[in-house]
């Protein structure tokens, strides 16, 4: 199969995270991988609330000791395809531009890792080499992590993971906290303030307050290697609908019920617990003084750390030298960090633009579909494990 036939078969796959089994993509790996040499191994898994089935793919040439991993996840985030002009799930060339889901992030380079790794022939290798192909990715990390729980198996010990940075590597990015806030008062009639206790007149604001405060905590702390060079604070979502689904209706009532989800990104070198408890602690001390009003915190998601990976790594210096690229930041997250926390020198490299990522009409421009960017990865996969003794 060429890549562009292969990136195609990617494409139909819906492996929308939470609602899709990614059973389909995994077994369409496993079987190429396997007919190109690859020793296959899944680690399927079941989330709690979730009955869909999740697999994690590793395909291996050599023993299990990998000296390195191509990486990347098979999950998309959900798709509207009334905001499409192509079928999402077709790939689909309109001026020089390939459209559809995932193919930036991150189907594209699944298709290219495949067809690097099958450029390799077991006996040349000195040292062994995997791929690794992760679910739940969009959702948490929760694949990787689960492939890292599998005590069976040896994580590489240096990881490429090929999120779209248009083939300029990185070896440092910020983490990952998102927080739900739940406030509670009691509903009156909208006439008379007195007849309950709204959560929007007497405590949203105060929040809102220590929120913008928090932030100015945050900016105090800075690492210029970063732009913006400190860890954020972004409050996505404020809604007033009700925890139950026909409960929107907001005509003549009292604000009974508020939820604020925000993202935090921290820095190398700082802890989410400890974020996550000093923004709990101020928060609660607020409400503690509204009389009438409960708060509740929640993590939408297990909290994924930052990456950092030293430039003097021989995984840095190497993708490097075959890129002609310097090493840099970026505030966007991934699985590097949770590779990264588990002892693997992790870059982050691969095609595509982090600004199709997530988007209506995604598409990559076809630069990308070229043998020369495969070539690139065949370099490395030589480079580090075709060269040396035993």
């Amino acid at each position: 199969m060429k890549l562009l036939e292969l990136a195609e078969k990617l494409i139909s796959f819906n492996t929308v995270s939470q609602q899709s089994s990614t059973q389909g993509i995994s077994d369409f790996i496993s079987n190429y991988c396997e007919g190109a040499g690859f020793k296959i191994e899944q680690y399927p898994y079941e989330l709690p609330n979730e009955k869909l089935k999740k697999i994690n793919v590793v395909a291996r040439k050599g023993s299990s000791e990998s000296k390195l991993a191509l990486s990347g996840h098979m999950d998309t985030v959900p798709f509207d395809k009334a905001k499409w002009s192509t079928d999402p799930l077709k790939l689909t060339l309109i001026d020089n531009k390939y459209y559809g889901m995932g193919i930036a992030d991150m189907k594209l380079f699944l298709a290219i890792a495949m067809k690097a790794g099958e450029a390799i022939k077991e006996s040349e290798l000195k040292h062994p080499f995997a791929l690794y192909f992760t679910s739940d990715e969009e959702v948490g990390c929760l694949g990787a992590r689960q492939l890292i729980r599998q005590n069976k198996i040896h994580v590489a010990n240096s990881i490429v993971i090929g999120e779209p940075t248009n083939m300029a590597p990185l070896n440092l990015h910020k983490g990952y906290i998102f927080v739900r806030i739940i406030l509670k008062g009691k509903s009156g009639h909208g006439s008379d303030q007195r007849t309950g206790r709204s959560v929007i007149h007497l405590a949203l604001m105060p929040i809102l307050q220590k929120l913008f405060m928090f932030e100015e905590m945050l900016k105090k702390i800075t690492d210029k290697r970063f732009t913006p060079p400190y860890p954020t604070l972004n409050i996505g979502v404020i809604t007033t609908d009700g925890e139950k689904k026909d409960d929107k209706s907001s005509k003549n009532k009292l604000a009974e019920y508020c939820k604020i989800d925000l993202e935090i990104r921290p820095i190398p070198g700082q802890s989410s617990n400890e974020l996550y408890s000093i923004l709990e602690r101020l928060l609660t001390e607020t409400i503690r003084e509204i009389d009438g009003i409960e708060i509740m915190f929640k993590l939408e998601r297990t909290p994924t750390p930052a990456m950092i990976t030293s430039e003097k790594t021989e995984i840095a210096q190497a993708v490097k030298k075959i890129s002609g690229e310097s090493m840099d930041s970026v505030c966007f997250n991934t699985e590097g960090g949770v590779f990264n926390k588990n002892g693997s020198e992790t870059i982050i490299w691969g095609p595509g633009s982090i600004k199709q990522a997530h988007q209506p009409r995604e598409y990559v421009d076809a630069r990308f579909l070229q043998q020369n960017i495969v070539d690139q990865y065949i370099s490395l996969i030589r480079e580090f494990c075709c060269k040396g003794g035993k």
